[in-house]
């Protein structure tokens, strides 16, 4: 579990220099040294040399027959419930010896006239679909984590993206030092990086010394929606304070204002990991590949909505809250 954790790491980590590189050094080669057309040219070069690296490597790779798939499983589970939700439990069921939340989900092995497969089928077969039964309860249970850590990465894509309509109007020039609007979120890899390093190398060293326990996966998920909610917090001010500054004194605010939020969400990023850990360390062992598809999956979700949000409130207020001018 631990070499599994460690590798998503590096994996995000490695992930994150590549946005930070292209967030930086790429797009001041772009403004400031040639044009986009060299810049999409590195590109395509540097992916060029990723693909031969994996090509080269093939042969040391590890391959798994296939046995399944985990959504297979679920299917599977969910339809033969749905099927005999009308039936009653046999008379002797102790065979449904799991949870007593989600009991609904004993009868995908109940056939009609209230009989259990396992006088058709053998012990094995029974043993096998009873398994998977309290496997897809517990893949259910991790739903409303699953749903929490969404909203997260929509708070997460509002900073990464509404944050650069805010830097466009406002004054990124610091003496002969010019930021481009879309480096500013190099600020979230950076705080990310900081929080990370202070948490591995700090924390968990302090921690081990004086004897106190390391954080929960759990508790470093709701660490990282409250440095969500205090960023949130932070922007609407910032927002604020511009609006002022434009309307009742005619002047931009400093983009670098922005930094506090970037800060604050940067950090909450800090703990992902954390939330990682729990979806792998609680999916079942047998579909352990779920838990690692559900933590990618809440970056994809929160990501659209955060763009339903945008769209319904710009419907809402007819156009009026997002223009393309944000001092009107």
């Amino acid at each position: 579990m631990k070499a599994m954790a460690r590798f998503f790491k590096m994996f995000f980590l490695c992930v994150d220099v590549g946005s930070l590189f292209a967030i930086t050094v790429l797009v001041y080669m772009q403004y400031q040294l040639i044009n986009y057309t060299y810049g999409i040219g590195i590109c395509t070069g540097v992916m060029t040399i990723a693909l031969v690296l994996i090509l080269h490597e093939e042969r040391s790779y590890r391959y798994r027959k296939p046995w399944g798939s985990p959504l297979t499983v679920t299917d599977r589970v969910l339809l033969s419930a749905w099927k005999n939700r009308k039936l009653s439990y046999p008379d002797h069921h102790s065979f449904l010896n799991g949870h007593k939340k989600l009991k609904c989900l004993d009868k995908a092995i109940i056939v009609d006239g209230g009989g259990s497969r396992n006088k058709d089928k053998s012990n094995d077969w029974m043993h096998i679909i009873i398994t998977q039964a309290e496997d897809v309860k517990e893949v259910i249970k991790l739903i409303p984590i699953w749903s929490t850590c969404i909203l997260f990465w929509t708070v997460y894509n509002q900073m990464d993206t509404f944050t650069t309509e805010q830097a466009a109007v406002m004054n990124f020039k610091h003496g002969i030092v010019t930021i481009p609007t879309s480096s500013l979120s190099a600020f979230l890899y950076f705080f990310n990086f900081l929080f990370t390093s202070l948490y591995e190398h700090a924390y968990v060293h302090i921690a081990k010394k004086s004897g106190r326990k390391e954080l929960t996966s759990l508790q470093k998920t709701g660490i990282r929606l409250v440095f969500s909610v205090v960023g949130m917090g932070a922007s609407a001010l910032c927002e604020k304070r511009r609006r002022e500054m434009v309307w009742h004194h005619g002047a931009k605010l400093s983009a670098l204002w922005l930094v506090p939020q970037l800060f604050l969400v940067g950090a909450g990023e800090a703990f992902s990991y954390g939330q990682l850990e729990f979806f792998i360390t609680e999916a079942p062992e047998r579909i352990k590949s779920i838990g690692t598809g559900l933590f990618l999956s809440t970056r994809a979700m929160g990501y659209f909505l955060s763009s339903l949000i945008v769209s319904t409130t710009n419907i809402a207020t007819q156009g009026n809250w997002l223009q393309y001018d944000l001092n009107r």
